[in-house]
Parts: C-alpha cells; sequence; structure tokens
C-alpha cells in the first residue's frame, strides 16, 4: 500500500526497498486480522467480579456493625460518664440550691451531646448499611450465567452523601458539648456568652441574612441555567434516538449510540441544575428564620 501511493506520486523505490515496504504491509495486515486474546473470558471475569463484590459487601456489613458499637459505646461513656459523675455530686450537694443552678448547664451540655453521638451513631450505621446494599445490588447473579447481564445498579447514591457528612458533622458537635460543659463548669459559660454576643448580634445577622439571601439567589439563576441548557434535545439527538428504537437490537446497542449518550449526559446536567435550585432556595427560605431574630435583638 505504501509503494502504491509513494509511486502514484512519483517516488522511486528500488526492489530493496520495496521488498521491505511489502513485507511491512504484510505483517500490518497479519496484525490487524490476528484477533485480541484476553487473558480471561468473560465467565471467569463475570465470576472474580461477583465474587469480589460480594466480599465488598459482607466486609461493608461488618464494619457497620463494629463501627456502630465502637462509636456509641465511646460517646455514650463520655457523655453518659459526665452525667453520672454530675448527677452523684450534685446528690451530694442536694441541699444548696446555688451549687444546683451553677451545674444546670453543664447537664444540659452534656445531655445535648449525649443526644448528638446518638444520632450520629445512627448516621454512620445508615451510610454503612446503604454501602453494604449497593454492593449487593451491583452483584447481580445473573452475570455468571447471561453473556447479556452485568453489574446491578447501586440504589443509594444521595443518601450515602448525606449519611457521611451528617455523621461527621454530628460527631464534632457531640465532641464540642464536651468543650461546653467544660466552660459551663470552669467559667460559668464565659466563652460560650461571649462568642453567642460576637456572632448573635444585630449586624452580623443581618449581613449574614443578605449574603445568604444573595448567594441562595445566585444559585437559583445558575441551577435554572444549567437545567435550561440540559434539557434542550438538539434535533439530530432526537432523530438518532426515535431511529436506535428501531434499528437496534437490544438495550446495551441502544446505550452506545451517540445520540443516547449526548441524552443521558444531559439528563444528569439537568439533575445537577435541580439540586442547585434546590439548594439555592434553601439558603434564601434560611432567611426567613433569620429576621425575627434580627427583629427580637433590634427591640
Amino acid at each position: 500500500m505504501v509503494v502504491e501511493i509513494a509511486q502514484r506520486f512519483g517516488h522511486p523505490f528500488t526492489d530493496a526497498a520495496i521488498q521491505n515496504c511489502s513485507l511491512g504491509d504484510r505483517q500490518m495486515t497479519e496484525q490487524q486480522q490476528t484477533p485480541k486474546q484476553l487473558m480471561l473470558d468473560r465467565q471467569q471475569c463475570a465470576t472474580v467480579v461477583y465474587n469480589d463484590l460480594k466480599e465488598s459487601q459482607r466486609a461493608t456489613f461488618a464494619v457497620s456493625a463494629e463501627y456502630g458499637r465502637w462509636l456509641l459505646g465511646s460517646l455514650f461513656i463520655l457523655h453518659g460518664g459526665a452525667l453520672f459523675g454530675l448527677f452523684t455530686f450534685l446528690g451530694d450537694v442536694a441541699d444548696q440550691p446555688e451549687l444546683l443552678s451553677a451545674y444546670a448547664a453543664a447537664v444540659w451540655w452534656f445531655l445535648i451531646g449525649l443526644l448528638l453521638a446518638m444520632l450520629s451513631g445512627f448516621f454512620a450505621w445508615m451510610n454503612w448499611s446503604m454501602h453494604s446494599s449497593n454492593y449487593e445490588s451491583s452483584a447481580n447473579v445473573a452475570m455468571l450465567w447471561d453473556p447479556t447481564q452485568w453489574t446491578g445498579k447501586a440504589p443509594h447514591d444521595v443518601g450515602l452523601y448525606i449519611t457521611n457528612r451528617g455523621s461527621t458533622l454530628l460527631g464534632f458537635a457531640s465532641a464540642l458539648c464536651t468543650i461546653g460543659a467544660a466552660d459551663a463548669i470552669v467559667n460559668q459559660s464565659h466563652l460560650v456568652k461571649l462568642i453567642v454576643e460576637v456572632v448573635v448580634s444585630e449586624t452580623i445577622l443581618t449581613v449574614g441574612s443578605d449574603v445568604l439571601l444573595a448567594f441562595g439567589l445566585l444559585l437559583t439563576v445558575v441551577g435554572a441555567g444549567i437545567t435550561a441548557s440540559a434539557v434542550v434535545l438538539n434535533e439530530d439527538d432526537a432523530i438518532g434516538i426515535g431511529v436506535s428504537r428501531f434499528a437496534s437490537a437490544n438495550r446495551e446497542e441502544n446505550l452506545k449510540l451517540p445520540a443516547v449518550q449526548n441524552l443521558l449526559r444531559a439528563s444528569r446536567a439537568a439533575k445537577r441544575g435541580l439540586w442547585t435550585i434546590a439548594w439555592g432556595t434553601g439558603f434564601q427560605l434560611s432567611t426567613i428564620f433569620v429576621k425575627p431574630i434580627i427583629w427580637a435583638i433590634g427591640t
């Protein structure tokens, strides 16, 4: 092929050069015609993937139980032990009302910390349980004998994100309650009062409310733009999707079509746009709860 192209443009070739080029063409043709040799056939690959998913499901289920026991046990000991010590001390000074009132704030701090610890453990347990459920759903047993089947769809996506962030935030909040209780016992809550005076002021709340409102409006506009651009389908994609319903033999071939891929990408973009709108609306609605506090401080 190389020789034919070169001779067409008048390039002189020696016999040795022609022989080398012909040999190269034959080797290239043989390489193109030689089928690719796979290390594993589909049955072996499906077995490996299925067993790995099932092992991951068992591991995450075990971690779920162990993590829940460890977290709840640690935080229960922390706050429960502190409450036991406080109640024992307050029982000895029950005839001194001034001491009882002085330690009331610390008791509330530890009670709130105990509740937050329980919620954090519950969120963590839900997170690991969702992981286990995802692996169980992905381990599609039909993939072991049906060549048209592969891993299943994981049902939990947003839930994993929410429970992961929720467990982390609740755990930090539970730990901060220990600092609040220590401040209530040692400094009569001076540190907490100072923070409240600085943060919960009319100026700070007003500025924060305006920032939340502006940020919420911005997110809403951006989300609306993303959603609008994502749901618009051009003519080529629409024609391609319509034809694919009759031209393609099965679902897998339909999913490989460029028009379908474009539509799926647009659908994911629309989903992100809707989530952005939801967050923007939430920020705007949060200012409704800040306004009464500002009014109360001002009066």
